[in-house]
């Protein structure tokens, strides 16, 4: 059933960047027992001859697992298409060509409620979606269904595999690989730590940076000076090869097209002569499938590599489940004393929903932020970057944190700079300042901004109070990140005592935000109300 999802539906193309010379190689197996919870499956109602074709043109090498026939032992079919599709991959890998390689799958057929009982009270189970529930509900109660009960579970031979004195023997540790890192649960690459995780080599922030001596001067954007820094970070890190960037086919939209200086897309598939910036071994990740770029990163992570993943801001709220269930795994491997450092999550989010100039309503959605705010086990930062400078300095934090979900919110175009990189290091270990150049002392109010287009609208306003009442003070405050317990980051969060004097005890404040009220609100309420 779960193979009807979009997601696993996009996933089948993702051999046509996966490299299967350089990169790990998966066997996809497409496990068919023909119902859902209570409805037949597309694929289980399919016949061979449709799935066969349907992954043939896919890119793959198919081959059918059927159990359910009559007169075939299923073990032996299946431990003959395992050696055929290790066999495969080894002559794949050893290969020459190198263009649209055919990689094995196997569909395995079998009967939902494969061995379980056939029949009870006259409805069919095995092979039928009844299989899916507790077939034997009653039979506390209910002498046939202990019968059925029993029989079913004596089915399995019990006796032949433990006995009191030699427990379950050898069979077991028999079948384990000798070598420990050939046993699936105890790879490095699945734990983490010093075997797998090398922190990323940096370039400086200040050979990245523009001048701000002048405040306000209209400079690049703030993607045009990531997609630099993050071409530099391939460069340095191009022996190591723990860097990726994830992009569901946005990278030249969002302004980051800097990166193909210093690499390519990935793509296994025919490349033409005017294709730009495709390669066999690119490190650009590109599918216009949020989900799957948000599956091969987490891989990549979890495995102790680095990534970025870059996306119109509104169309991050697409992989929030996922990211909802990878903060639960985060939560709880803080408690497993094995799991060793993996990076961060990092995500970029830009095109955002206030300079939409040609999409318009259709893409305003910063609700991405929201969900990884109400995250309640701290270990999320969200950047807004007023400029440029700031946002490299953002960067250099996400791409140095570990075990954590980084976001940075931040527009492409043309904007004011602001800080210069000291300025902009105060400024992100901080969180929030008073911005002294744009403010007064003993002010009547306190403008704050949070955001590259709330702070250039801030500043504005502040022009326009300024030509209009040339004796009102003003306190200009810019809050350059948050968590889920305050301004600041989870380095620094600003207690009670900072807020207050940056905000002052009893002046109005006029916030602009980014986001949605609702999001600084409850984060305000942890300082107005309850400061704990």
């Amino acid at each position: 059933g779960e193979a009807e999802t979009g997601p696993t539906a996009g996933a089948w193309h993702l051999n046509k960047l996966l490299n299967p010379r350089r990169d790990g190689v998966v066997l996809p197996i497409l496990h068919l027992n023909g119902y859902k919870i209570s409805a037949p499956t597309v694929f289980g109602r399919m016949s061979n001859y449709e799935l066969m074709t349907l992954f043939s043109g896919y890119g793959y090498e198919p081959r059918i697992v059927d159990a359910t026939k009559e007169g075939v032992d299923p073990h032996d079919e299946m431990a003959n298409a395992l050696e055929w599709a290790n066999d495969l991959i080894a002559e794949i890998r050893a290969s020459s060509d190198t263009t649209a390689p055919r990689m094995p799958m196997i569909v395995m057929r079998t009967l939902k409620g494969w061995t379980g009982p056939k029949e009870v009270e006259g409805n069919k189970i095995e092979g039928n979606c009844l299989a899916h529930q507790t077939v034997l509900s009653e039979a506390k109660s209910d002498p046939e269904q202990l019968k059925i009960l029993n029989q079913w579970l004596k089915s399995y031979k019990f006796n032949e595999l433990f006995n009191e004195t030699t427990g379950f023997g050898d069979f077991v540790k028999d079948i384990l690989p000798d070598k420990l890192e050939k046993r699936l649960g105890m790879s490095p690459h699945a734990r983490g730590g010093a075997d797998v995780y090398q922190p990323l080599k940096l370039p400086r922030v200040e050979d990245y940076a523009e001048d701000a001596e002048i405040p306000g001067t209209i400079g690049s954007s703030s993607m045009r000076r990531a997609g630099a820094y993050l071409a530099e970070v391939f460069r340095l890190n191009a022996d190591s090869k723990n860097f990726r960037f994830m992009s569901p086919d946005e990278t030249y939209s969002n302004k980051l097209d800097e990166i193909f200086q210093a690499t390519s897309r990935s793509w296994q598939w025919p490349i033409m002569d005017w294709d730009k910036d495709l390669s066999h071994d690119g490190r650009v990740m590109e599918m216009l499938s949020e989900h799957n770029m948000q599956g091969l990163m987490q891989g990549y992570v979890l495995t102790g590599r680095h990534a970025m993943f870059a996306s119109y801001e509104a169309f991050l709220q697409v992989v929030g489940s996922m990211v909802d269930q990878y903060a639960k795994f985060l939560t709880q491997s803080r408690n497993v004393e094995w799991r060793g450092t993996i990076p961060s999550l990092n995500y970029i989010l830009t095109s955002s929903g206030w300079r939409q100039d040609h999409n318009g309503f259709s893409h305003q959605n910063p609700g991405f932020i929201d969900d990884i705010l109400r995250r309640q086990s701290n270990f999320s930062d969200v950047y807004f970057p007023s400029d440029g400078n700031v946002t490299l300095v953002c960067l250099e934090h996400m791409l140095s944190s570990v075990r954590q979900i980084n976001a940075l919110v931040a527009g492409k175009t043309l904007e004011p700079r602001w800080l210069s990189t000291d300025l902009a290091r105060q400024q992100v270990d901080a969180g929030l300042m008073v911005w002294d150049f744009a403010s007064d002392e003993s002010p009547d109010v306190v403008m704050a901004a949070c955001g590259d287009y709330p702070t250039k609208e801030t500043m504005a306003a502040i022009d326009i109070v300024k030509t209009h009442c040339p004796n009102a003070k003003i306190r200009c405050v810019n809050v350059s990140s948050l968590t889920t317990v305050g301004f600041g980051t989870l380095r620094n969060v600003a207690d009670q005592k900072e807020f207050d004097k940056i905000f002052t005890d009893d002046k109005p404040v006029i916030f602009n935000f980014h986001g949605y009220p609702q999001t600084i609100k409850s984060i305000l309420f942890n300082y107005a109300v309850d400061s704990t």
